[in-house]
């Protein structure tokens, strides 16, 4: 597939690279160790250029919500882009009020991030891809990034 590289994959979650976009999906849940391993990935992808960066996080609807370390670890990714962080979607799947809940704390920590990327958080895969292709500074196609997102992400 091209520039995708597989940093971790795991039942629990799966941390990848495609070209300048980092993808994070958290399946079952979002341990420290995990972040260590997005976060040594977004240093690593920063590292190879100059170029304006991605980042694509999924949270499927029975994902646990990530402890406190985890979310605070989460919360350095962007600098540890090294400023170069353009665009961040996340996906929260779902529609009953846990992912609501999910959607309005990601919301909260969004707004608060210190980052000047564009932000969305979306309802789907899809939606997410479509948004992230829509963002010029990545260069990023849209079948591209669905031909190597599925299948990380089948269930998109």
């Amino acid at each position: 597939m091209g520039d995708l590289q597989i940093v971790r994959d795991l039942p629990d979650y799966t941390i990848a690279t495609y070209r300048n976009v980092l993808i994070q999906i958290w399946r079952l849940s979002c341990p420290p160790e995990g972040v260590a391993v997005a976060r040594n990935a977004a240093r690593q992808i920063a590292a190879q250029g100059t170029h304006a960066l991605g980042l694509l996080v999924i949270v499927p609807e029975k994902s646990e919500l990530p402890g406190l370390v985890a979310r605070q670890e989460l919360n350095h990714i962007p600098k540890d882009m090294r400023g170069r962080l353009a665009a961040i979607a996340i996906v929260i799947e779902g529609t009953g009020f846990r992912s609501a809940a999910v959607r309005g704390i990601a919301t909260t920590v969004a707004a608060f991030s210190r980052t000047d990327a564009n932000q969305q958080i979306l309802p789907n895969v899809r939606a997410a891809i479509d948004w992230l292709a829509e963002q010029s500074a990545l260069g990023m196609r849209r079948d591209d990034l669905l031909r190597v997102t599925l299948p990380l992400y089948p269930d998109a």
